[in-house]
């Protein structure tokens, strides 16, 4: 996902707050904290501020709507919020999580003997190949002399 989708996805969800106040549901609030966490991660600040700061009030029944502005007030808290998670995304771009592979579960000192290993075993394989190899040239080598003995004898002998 690149910054500006991100971007596109957290204005959306600003003008679903905005546009119809029945968007204070928990689909709303379940959608935003994935995204949240999507963009973030989930140990990251904003993440714990989008809780702690805005989130709670969406689907907390203890808010005293009886007092003026407070919905409208705590909606401008969480719109702020959300704004200010779209700066963030601008100026530093969202966190990228980690590609896990077979090598994170392997320990460090493991994978440090692994590589002196694997260039002992490559240096073992070539002193056998070039040990391998050298046979072989030998061999030809004393194949080569051999015909060349025989062809100069064959050469004296032409000669006589």
């Amino acid at each position: 996902m690149t910054d500006n989708q991100a971007i596109k996805i957290l204005q959306q969800q600003i003008d679903r707050l905005r546009n119809n106040s029945s968007n204070r549901s928990s689909a709303w609030n379940n959608e935003t904290k994935r995204y949240i966490v999507e963009f973030f991660g989930e140990n990251s600040i904003e993440y714990d501020r989008y809780w702690y700061f805005g989130a709670w009030w969406i689907i907390n029944p203890a808010i005293d709507k009886s007092v003026p502005n407070t919905v409208e007030h705590q909606e401008k808290q969480v719109i702020a919020l959300l704004e200010s998670f779209i700066n963030t995304i601008k100026n530093l771009g969202i966190t990228r999580k980690p590609k896990m592979n077979f090598l994170y579960t392997i320990p460090n000192w493991i994978l440090s003997l692994i590589f002196p290993a694997l260039v002992l075993l490559g240096i073992i394989v070539g002193k056998y190949l070039d040990n391998v190899e050298n046979i072989r040239l030998m061999q030809k080598s004393e194949k080569l002399e051999l015909e060349n003995k025989n062809l100069k004898q064959k050469i004296t002998l032409e000669k006589k």
